[in-house]
């Protein structure tokens, strides 16, 4: 596969020294926190191919990385750090999960075990409870074995696809954007149109059983040092929801994380995590129900007496990044507080 135009910039600035500056010069007071969904490799894969964001062997890349050049730290030492203004008083990093895919216990946990490294995974509390097909995946699989030539969605505005002339990858980003970007969605109703159209039926429950952690794994990270916070009970766009709908969600799950592990659920990141993902009035209600942290998903670096306890920046990585590509988005985003 041709190196993308960033890869072929991060390449050139390892060659000529150029990174090792940048990392000299990026040694700033502050917290990078790098966000992950799927671990492994995306071949043969029937799901989401975006939701993987690092093999095995580049995740250990990472890890390795983030240990060397900023203090690894553990949910409760950010809390810590949250009660005193983000006061940093070196570069520090927090490694993320979202979703709770089984390859974050299968492949993900014991590379940080190995390293002695801590991390954070954030859980849809129903995806755990009654394993199903998420919509992401969903659309996903129903586009990849379709055999109809064109999808028509009655979406506002309505979406069509030839998919003699577009690819399986793009067509699913698109439906993918018409879900996130649909008032309130209807993800039963959107679903079913979609299998409709395509004429594919999902066996929701069967495809969904192997894909999530179960309580047990959970429990076995914690108990090795991982945490485990929120990622709301049925993974829906907050921002869609009305503030009945959220705290419902909100509490929930937290109730839920914390009966079966038996230990405080004070974190939550926010579905999808883009600035208009989440509200004013969602970051009211986590502090109302008792978390003490909110994570997004739109990038940036956290800085001293800059950071927003509800609104904490994260960068996510992409399972097409070389290392030197790795390397340069942590380097730069440390930096100057921009995702490259």
């Amino acid at each position: 596969m041709p190196l993308s135009k960033r890869a072929r910039l991060a390449q050139q600035f390892s060659h000529c020294g150029i990174l090792r500056l940048l990392e000299g010069l990026a040694l700033r007071r502050g917290l990078l926190v790098v966000n992950y969904h799927r671990i492994g490799n995306c071949e043969n894969n029937q799901f989401d191919d975006g939701v993987f964001s690092a093999s095995a062997e580049a995740f250990e890349t990472q890890v390795v990385y983030l240990r060397k050049h900023f203090r690894l730290l553990t949910l409760p030492e950010l809390l810590e750090f949250s009660q005193t203004g983000f006061q940093f008083p070196e570069p520090c990093a927090l490694i993320t999960f979202d979703d709770g895919y089984r390859d974050n216990f299968d492949l993900a946990f014991p590379i940080l075990r190995k390293h002695n490294a801590s991390a954070v995974f954030f859980v849809p509390t129903d995806y755990i409870e009654n394993p199903h097909l998420p919509w992401w995946d969903h659309i996903a699989y129903v586009v990849k074995t379709t055999k109809c030539h064109t999808l028509t969605l009655k979406t506002n505005p309505p979406v069509t696809i030839d998919l003699t002339t577009t690819s399986r990858k793009n067509a699913i980003f698109q439906i993918l954007c018409a879900f996130k970007n649909a008032n309130k969605a209807n993800e039963a109703g959107f679903l079913s149109q979609l299998e409709e159209v395509a004429e594919v039926q999902v066996d929701r429950t069967a495809l969904g059983r192997e894909l999530f952690m179960s309580w047990s794994d959970l429990r076995q990270m914690v108990a090795a040092g991982m945490s485990i916070g929120s990622h709301t009970h049925t993974h829906q766009i907050l921002a869609q929801l009305s503030e009945t709908e959220q705290r419902h969600e909100l509490k929930l799950s937290k109730e839920i994380l914390e009966e079966r592990l038996r230990q405080p659920a004070d974190s939550i990141s926010y579905p999808v995590g883009g600035l208009d993902k989440f509200t004013s009035t969602t970051k009211r209600l986590c502090k109302e129900l008792g978390y003490q942290a909110g994570f997004s998903f739109y990038g940036g670096i956290n800085r001293p007496r800059q950071t927003d306890a509800f609104d904490i920046k994260r960068m996510g990585v992409d399972l097409i990044e070389s290392a030197d590509l790795s390397r340069t988005r942590m380097v730069l985003t440390t930096a100057f507080g921009k995702t490259f």
